[in-house]
């Protein structure tokens, strides 16, 4: 008892030199009446009856498994009746999991509360390498949805003719070079008919409609 009023800082301290001084001398506290006098001085009952209500209505939801321990232990000596054994701490600790949580607890044996809460932890750990992995995928093999939808859809190329991706062996994709053959064919018929109106007179810049010379 001596050994933990000297640990006391600040506000604290200032307390128990108060109480002290009002004490008979030679006067023994034992730890359990040192507690009630603390608690009674620093934590009111009605706080107390607050936070013993927030651990009856804790609950995981997003919390992580860590994160809902640290406050199922703070929470948990503002109602020290309701954990005084381990087995309640366990029923308590499993009544504020998530469904899915309860569910996998049921089929591991954990004999101990600290065994309960190991075996949640490394639950919930190999769950989230399981879900880290899917999402990033795999980065060399495409997926099937992925296959599809470029066999599927249509790739508009920058000079606005609409070529085909195909799939080849090497897992690119690849402009289909018939498109292109006739996009270039196209142009070039064009470009012919346009020089067969003017070489008509040798020269160039007007139409053969607005040519001077009349063959």
């Amino acid at each position: 008892m001596n050994y933990a009023a000297h640990q006391l800082q600040e506000a604290a301290s200032h307390w128990w030199h108060d109480y002290h001084a009002f004490l008979q001398p030679n006067a023994q506290l034992t730890w359990q009446q040192f507690r009630e006098v603390f608690c009674g001085f620093f934590i009111p009952i009605g706080s107390m009856l607050i936070k013993a209500v927030e651990f009856r209505n804790l609950v995981q939801v997003k919390m992580s498994m860590v994160e809902y321990t640290h406050k199922f232990n703070e929470l948990a000596q503002y109602a020290p009746n309701e954990v005084a054994i381990d087995e309640a701490k366990k029923v308590r600790y499993e009544h504020g999991l998530t469904p899915v949580m309860q569910e996998k607890l049921c089929n591991v044996p954990t004999p101990t509360f600290n065994e309960m809460v190991s075996s949640a932890i490394k639950d919930e750990t190999k769950k989230n390498m399981v879900d880290s992995d899917s999402l990033r995928g795999d980065p060399i093999t495409p997926s099937m949805d992925r296959v599809r939808a470029l066999c599927r859809k249509p790739h508009k190329s920058r000079r606005g003719f609409q070529a085909t991706l195909h799939l080849t062996q090497c897992g690119s994709n690849h402009v289909h070079l018939h498109s292109i053959s006739k996009q270039r064919k196209r142009k070039t018929s064009k470009q012919r008919q346009l020089l067969g109106h003017v070489l008509r007179c040798g020269g160039f810049g007007h139409f053969a409609c607005e040519c001077p010379v009349k063959l």
